[in-house]
């Protein structure tokens, strides 16, 4: 399913594939199935209101909760329970109620053009759009070993639904919380800035609180340009971002569209299981952590998701 705004394409979809998926796994029938899209799609249109300004604690967990409730309404829909079958052309159904814009479904799909197949994978621990400005800073910083203390300014164009998101007035601010920090460019680049890398340690309260932190937030500059907005209308897969960076007079620029984990510039699998135990070891033993990825190695092998999530158990 694919949405023309983008607001809705981000948050709206999550309870619908969620049906999907939990569907296929659960075996309902087509009528079934209906009846699922029906209950969850009637039940659940996230507001974006949790993902601008001052972000708490349930940005974290809403994705998460949209898909329990589309659990629930498989399970309902297996014993017996009907849902408005009309849920997206119906009057005040999706299309009249939610969506201000055209959605389209294909006729047809196949592996090639399976949605997941196309899926980022963040390579660091912040908002996706925040990737870019984050990898142009690291490769300037690279190429020209740049020294963080000498940098007069940082500017970062990037397109105008990301910085209306990710860089508004509070996001400088000074005590931000952790949900707010990982959803602020400048906080984000600052840290990278100074540590070279952006983990979840870096939106510890010694980052969050410290004054060099904010003193270098004060030397960043994000904007919203026509020019990357009208990229990224486009190439909506995208995430462009120039990165300007200005020490002793001297500016070094870097544009990137596709960072690290972006379909188009993939993670290789030994960094994807980096990253899961880095995830994970504080939380399951090392054993399970390899009984994971072992078993993520076959997984087309695989009958059913039992033995991917016996050893998740904490």
């Amino acid at each position: 399913m694919s949405c023309s705004n983008e607001r809705l394409r981000l948050r709206t979809w999550g309870v619908y594939s969620s049906v999907a998926a939990a569907g296929k796994l659960m075996q309902l029938s087509e009528e079934e199935l209906v009846n699922a899209f029906g209950i969850a799609g009637a039940s659940n249109n996230p507001l974006y209101v949790s993902r601008r300004g001052e972000v708490l604690m349930w940005k974290g967990v809403a994705h998460a909760y949209a898909t329990h409730n589309a659990i629930q309404a498989c399970q309902l829909a297996r014993n017996g329970m009907t849902g408005p079958e009309a849920i997206f052309e119906g009057p005040f159904g999706f299309f009249e109620a939610v969506s201000d814009g055209e959605i389209t479904f294909p006729d047809k799909a196949n592996f090639d053009n399976l949605r997941i197949m196309r899926t980022s994978i963040k390579s660091f621990a912040c908002g996706c759009y925040i990737h870019s400005p984050v990898t142009g800073f690291l490769q300037l910083s690279d190429e020209h070993e740049i020294d963080p203390e000498a940098i007069d300014s940082i500017r970062i164009e990037i397109f105008e639904h990301a910085a209306d998101m990710l860089a508004t007035s509070n996001n400088w601010a000074t005590d931000l919380n952790r949900e707010t920090a990982d959803h602020s460019i400048p906080y984000t680049v600052a840290v990278a800035v100074l540590e070279g890398e952006v983990t979840l340690g870096q939106y510890s309260e010694r980052y969050l609180r410290s004054p060099s932190v904010h003193e270098l937030m004060g030397r960043i500059e994000v904007e919203g340009t026509p020019e990357l907005t009208d990229h990224r209308s486009r190439h909506p897969r995208h995430i462009p971002s120039i990165t300007t960076i200005t020490v002793n007079e001297e500016e070094y620029k870097k544009r990137i569209d596709c960072p690290l984990g972006h379909p188009e510039n993939p993670m290789a699998e030994e960094q994807i299981e980096q990253k899961l135990i880095e995830n994970c070891q504080r939380y399951i033993s090392d054993t399970q952590i390899q009984e994971v990825i072992g078993v993520c190695r076959s997984v087309t092998e695989l009958d059913s998701l039992d033995p991917i999530l016996r050893p998740l158990v904490i």
